[in-house]
């Protein structure tokens, strides 16, 4: 059996953890920020696309502000970028989501 590495099954979670934690990173007050009857935080907070989607946008922040960042952040984050643009792909095809410039 092979396993995909396409998308976000590309994507170490442990990897994305040692990346939060030099850019620090917490993904729980992240979670506690979405005000929606979903899942919960502590779920959210564990859901590697949610994860990684948010680690990307505070990344990006972290990079518009001008902070200097170690270049194994910016590769991982270009990594991830990727994968997330395959997941979108994908849930386009299937008809899942519309249209939209939300990664």
């Amino acid at each position: 059996m092979t396993i995909s590495k396409k998308g976000l099954s590309g994507i170490d979670f442990d990897e994305a953890k040692e990346i939060a934690a030099q850019v620090d990173f917490d993904a729980m007050e992240y979670a506690r920020t979405k005000r929606s009857c979903g899942p919960g935080c502590t779920y959210l907070a564990n859901d590697k696309r949610y994860f990684v989607t948010m680690l990307v946008r505070h990344i990006d922040m972290l990079a518009q502000s001008s902070q200097p960042l170690p270049p194994r952040v910016y590769r991982w984050r270009a990594k991830a970028q990727d994968a997330l643009d395959e997941y979108k792909d994908v849930e386009k095809r299937l008809g899942r989501i519309k249209n939209s410039s939300r990664t």
